[in-house]
C-alpha cells in the first residue's frame, strides 16, 4: 500500500509526536508500505515556518527534501497541470 502523509502526519512522525495515531505509526513503519510526502507539504512547512507559525519545524524547514529522504520516504512532485487535471475530474 502507498501512504500519502499530510503535513501534520509527516511532522508528527519526524518529531516522534504522540499525536500521530498508533495505527498510522504502524502503517508508516510497515516495510511493505511506501510512504509519500507531497511537494505541497514542503511548501506549507517552509512558508509557515518563515511566518513564525511552525517554529518547531525549523530542522525540517531548512531541508525538507533531506528530511523526507532521511526517513526513507518518497517525494510526490506536483504541478499546476496536476491540479488542473484533478479539478476537472471531480
Amino acid at each position: 500500500m502507498r501512504l500519502l502523509l499530510d503535513t501534520h502526519a509527516f511532522l508528527w512522525w519526524f518529531e516522534g509526536n504522540a499525536r500521530l495515531p498508533v495505527a498510522v505509526r504502524h502503517a508508516i513503519e510497515d516495510a511493505d508500505n511506501g510512504v509519500i510526502v507531497s511537494a505541497a507539504s514542503a511548501w506549507e512547512i517552509t512558508t509557515k515556518h518563515r511566518l513564525g507559525k511552525l517554529q518547531q519545524a525549523g530542522e525540517v524547514a531548512e531541508d525538507v527534501a533531506g528530511a523526507i529522504a532521511g526517513q526513507g520516504f518518497e517525494e510526490l512532485p506536483i504541478s499546476v497541470e496536476d491540479a488542473e487535471i484533478r479539478s476537472t475530474e471531480c
